[in-house]
């Protein structure tokens, strides 16, 4: 069986192979963090949900290279890169809002258009004292105690009356 643009075939010792290079993606990926990353984390003093973070990263990310070099030493690369063009471009539009608001934080601290303790009305029915401006939102607390939890993209976009 081949596929159109490749010059390999799909066979049994294509799939062993980059099944041999995924295997060796997670035993590079545990050597690293047993006998290197955990030797630096006790020498740094680095918190559990940073070195929780960073190992499970770096472990995506060989495994990752080792899927792509496994279908690369197999001929089939063009496929994979089709895979990898996809992902990040799901990848992207998926954190573009989370990526809006983080911008919209910092035109929010730059510009300072609201504070915290303004009395701030978005829209008729958003207004009230900004009690928190985070990296991706300004709460707000109405006068009946309510909350809301506005997007900084959405502050951005909107007249604010201060």
């Amino acid at each position: 069986l081949l596929l159109k643009g490749t010059k390999a075939p799909i066979s049994t010792l294509s799939l062993l192979q980059i099944l041999g290079f995924v295997a060796a993606g997670f035993a590079l990926a545990y050597a690293l963090n047993q006998f290197v990353l955990s030797k630096i984390f006790d020498l740094l003093l680095v918190e559990s949900g940073i070195q929780h973070t960073v190992t499970r990263l770096l472990q995506y990310v060989i495994i990752v290279i080792a899927v792509f070099i496994g279908f690369n030493n197999v001929g089939l690369g063009q496929i994979i890169g089709l895979v990898f063009t996809a992902l990040a471009l799901s990848i992207g539009w998926y954190i573009k809002d989370p990526f809006s608001d983080f911008v919209a934080y910092f035109i929010i601290l730059v510009q300072r258009p609201i504070k915290v303790g303004d009395y701030v009305q978005i829209d008729p029915e958003m207004s009230g004292v900004v009690r928190r401006i985070s990296a991706r939102s300004v709460i707000i607390r109405r006068k009946n105690s309510t909350t809301l939890v506005i997007p900084n993209s959405y502050v951005v976009s909107r007249t604010i009356e201060n």
